[in-house]
This record gives structure tokens, sequence and C-alpha cells, in this order.
């Protein structure tokens, strides 16, 4: 979600930014020739093609390829003036923390993009509108007939004894719940 917060706070809200930051920002961004939007755009999509390259590439040489290209189309776009340099870095912040679970690297890429339109488009407000959509998506599903935000949505009382702080075993010893009384 950075990049697309970056890119609502500096196109729609730089009222949220102290002025040492704007001013560092607007001198930043007055030799890029396109919008935030568009570079974080395409600061993306180039995120994307050198990760599909990396991941097509044998093991061995896949990783260095990534590293190494990454760090030089890079350098060279902030060189030339295409795009500037905090962009470049919250997109690297992103990207980094995108590797924390790799099983939810295809969600997640597509939900950049999804975020980054909402966010080009509408500001903070269409990233909140996003967000609540995801939220309710996350609220409606359902794992083996269990709820996957149980016991928060829908709410239920006795398993709340292990979510917010840990109840001693023997309190919960024959207190467990069943996918029967979610569904009463």
């Amino acid at each position: 979600m950075l990049p697309a917060v970056y890119c609502a706070i500096v196109t729609y809200h730089p009222e949220l930014l102290n002025s040492t930051l704007l001013m560092l920002l607007v001198e930043s961004e007055k030799n890029a020739p396109f919008t935030i939007f568009t570079e974080t755009l395409g600061v993306l999509l180039m995120y994307e093609i050198i990760r599909e390259a990396g991941i097509r590439l044998p093991k061995v040489v896949g990783g260095a390829v990534s590293i190494v290209s990454g760090l030089i189309i890079g350098d060279a776009a902030v060189s030339s003036g295409l795009i500037s340099t905090p962009l470049l870095t919250i997109t690297a912040l992103a990207v980094i923390s995108g590797f924390v679970v790799p099983e939810l690297n295809a969600p997640m890429m597509l939900l950049r993009f999804v975020y980054l339109f909402a966010g080009g488009a509408f500001g903070l407000f269409g990233i909140a509108l996003v967000s609540c959509a995801v939220l309710a998506n996350i609220c409606a599903t359902e794992t083996y007939g269990f709820p996957y935000t149980a016991p928060i949505s829908p709410f239920y009382r006795r398993g709340l004894r292990d979510t917010a702080f840990r109840e001693p075993i023997r309190k919960m010893q024959n207190g467990g719940f069943t996918v029967e009384e979610y569904h009463e």
C-alpha cells in the first residue's frame, strides 16, 4: 500500500507533509517529466518485469540478475531524471516488505496495482474504499466452514479468551467452541 499512499499524499494531500519534507519532494519531482501516478506505475511495472525474469531464470543466476538489473535500471532511471529518488525508495521498501510472506506474492502484486489506481484517482479516500472492500472480503471468507476472522467477526465472546490475551490452559480446557456453534 505504501506506493499508493505516497502517490495519494503527494498528489491530493500535500498538507499532510511537513514543510521540509514537502520542499524535498518538490525539489526531486520538479525535474521528472511524468506525473507521480505515471512514475509509480512505471516503477512497479519495471519491478514486476524484473521479478518475472528472475523467476524464470535458473536459481543460481536468477537472484543475481534480479538484483543487478534492479540496481542498474533504478540508478539509470534516477540519474536520467525519469523518476525521483523518494519514489524509488518508497517502492523499494514496499517491494522488500512483500517478501515477508512469499505465499501472498500474487495477491499482493494485484492489490498493489488496485491500491495505486484507487490512490491515483481518489487519493486517500480511494485507498480507504479499497481497504474496506478487502476487509469485507476477509470477513466473508471461510476455511473448512470456519470463519477466517473468528471469533472477532462474527463476534463470539467465548472464543475471545485466547485472542486478546493468554488465558491459563486449565480455564480453556473443555471450553472450546465448534463450527456448529458458529452456524447457530
